[in-house]
């Protein structure tokens, strides 16, 4: 089987890559190492990712990790730029990042962070703006530089999984970095026989005291967080690879796979097996995508830029509930 795991072509001495194409139907693949944030700039479409389908339309942005299967899927005329972040990049200095979440689709925006992502969005125009049309005048290299880092802080800051795992905002900074060591951490040794006791001896913090702020903290508890992320990372393994379930439960950390497959349909609504059925099928149907050179299309760029721009300062475009973070089951 050949690897899902894709590497964009990066924008040379910068951790920044962009692509812009159309689609019909993708294959499902992941970024190993870099955050994807796509932004739909025509059209109507659908993207699938982890167990959700995900409708998105004209204006609308989605962040996919290092370890998010995706595949996009339209039957219209569409227009699409991806953004991708090299997280492992000395510049960020952060050996953490590759190991967070990140959620910025408009469906889990609280309204308290409506402005911030309008930050971002000026943020990502810009940086396209430079790639379309660059600047004798303005360093490529510094302009992506500066650009990357004002958007992992905004990403950190405000789209951080803590802000949307959270029961409220109200938490002290020092409580976000608690759980962020704690996701870190977890994301790190979910293979092992990992415990909130070994991750407390770790952190220097009490279990109990650390079980109790987790579960208080956010909207499901250690152990449920703890099968979430092994659960991720095996579906890596179901797509990647011909191994079979039982290995992969072995691999990802479970005792017995009658655990991980009780888990994996907790989580995702179906078996294992199904799910990689599911992954072959749409590998079937999967077209290459149609990737755009900025030169080919650079009126209709400038013209979606500029559109945007403009509606961002118009909250009629952007004004969205908030809902909780893509159905997550409350344990």
């Amino acid at each position: 089987m050949h690897t899902a795991n894709t590497v964009p072509d990066f924008i040379k001495d910068t951790p920044v890559a962009i692509s812009i194409y159309s689609i019909t139907q993708e294959a499902c693949h992941y970024h190993e190492g870099f955050l994807e944030i796509i932004y739909c700039f025509k059209g109507n479409a659908v993207i699938h990712i982890a167990y959700e389908d995900i409708p998105l339309t004209d204006g609308d942005i989605i962040s996919c990790d290092p370890h998010d299967i995706h595949s996009l899927q339209s039957s219209e005329n569409n227009l699409f730029v991806s953004f991708y972040f090299d997280l492992r990049h000395p510049i960020f200095n952060n050996p953490d990042l590759p190991y967070m979440f990140f959620v910025c689709e408009r469906y889990v925006l609280r309204k308290e962070k409506q402005d911030e992502m309008q930050n971002l969005k000026h943020l990502l125009l810009t940086m396209l703006y430079f790639y379309c049309f660059p600047h004798e005048k303005v360093s490529q290299r510094e302009t992506f530089c500066n650009l990357a880092l004002k958007i992992m802080d905004i990403m950190l800051e405000h789209f951080h999984f803590f802000n949307y795992v959270a029961n409220t905002l109200d938490y002290s900074q020092e409580a976000k970095q608690r759980y962020e060591k704690v996701m870190v951490l977890t994301n790190q040794r979910y293979s092992e026989k990992l415990t909130i006791t070994k991750i407390g001896a770790q952190l220097h913090l009490n279990s109990n005291y650390l079980s109790h702020f987790f579960k208080k903290t956010s909207f499901v508890g250690y152990s449920s967080y703890l099968n979430f992320v092994r659960i991720y990372h095996s579906e890596v393994l179901l797509l990647d690879s011909i191994r079979n379930i039982s290995d992969i439960s072995y691999t990802v950390g479970y005792s017995d796979p009658k655990f991980y497959y009780r888990s994996f349909k907790k989580w995702y609504g179906c078996t294992p097996l199904q799910h990689r059925t599911f992954f072959k099928k749409i590998e079937e149907r999967s077209q290459e995508n149609q990737f755009y050179d900025p030169k080919e299309i650079s009126a209709q760029l400038e013209h979606y830029i500029s559109y945007y721009f403009a509606t961002l300062h118009i909250p009629e475009f952007w004004n969205v509930p908030f809902v909780l973070f893509r159905n997550v089951p409350l344990v």
